[in-house]
């Protein structure tokens, strides 16, 4: 029944995107609002719980568009108040949150009042989000607007992107720091000693592990 319902539902989504490529398939729990500024390749797969909403009341064209070869976990969030961009072969982990709206105006003029009710205030955008091909999100990532994965690299579990990501590199954390970057010289992934220390004594006997060994 749940093998028949996805594939029914898969179909009717399809149509209501502004593109679709071949072999476009969703649970039937995926919601997508806005789905008319919405653009998809080959290949895409979600898995259940998958919610993607354009708050951008006035957009009239592409907000979110996704490459070929993509697949989505369960319970991953997408809210775009500006352009998202997800490259091709690009894997996300569940719980992953991609999100370039802000609730209120913190910089610039006509800020939001500290008094004002935070669902009253006007969506404002963060920035443009990108997440560039053959890139790896592990589960329960967020990355805001503003934003830039890096071609190749690794968001590990859990991590909070808070600045760009290089191409190639696994950044790990809360805010995610670049770990390991691949050496091409080599073949191999290296350690950025300098990024983060593996361990910190915190005053305690005993080191404190901060970052798991990858």
């Amino acid at each position: 029944m749940r093998i028949a319902l996805n594939r029914l539902w898969s179909r009717v989504l399809r149509r209501s995107l502004a593109r679709a490529g071949s072999s476009f398939n969703v649970d039937f729990t995926t919601r997508i609002l806005g789905a008319k500024c919405v653009a998809v390749g080959d290949d895409f797969y979600a898995g259940r719980g998958f919610k993607l909403v354009i708050t951008n009341q006035e957009a009239t064209d592409l907000l979110v568009c996704i490459g070929n070869h993509v697949g989505l976990n369960d319970f991953v969030t997408i809210a775009a108040q500006d352009h998202i961009l997800i490259g091709n072969n690009v894997l996300i982990g569940a719980g992953v949150y991609l999100g370039n709206i802000s609730h209120g105006r913190y910089k610039g003029l006509d800020q939001s009042l500290p008094e004002s009710p935070p669902n009253s205030r006007p969506f404002a955008s963060s920035g443009v989000l990108t997440i560039e091909s053959n890139v790896w999100l592990g589960e329960d990532v967020i990355i805001p607007g503003g934003v830039t994965i890096g071609r190749g690299a690794i968001v590990g579990a859990g991590s909070v992107v808070t600045k760009d990501i290089p191409p190639y590199a696994i950044a790990a954390g809360n805010p995610a720091r670049v770990i390991k970057k691949f050496d091409p010289k080599i073949g191999s992934w290296e350690r950025v000693h300098s990024a983060v220390p593996r361990t910190q004594t915190l005053g305690l006997t005993e080191p404190t592990v901060l970052i798991p060994h990858l």
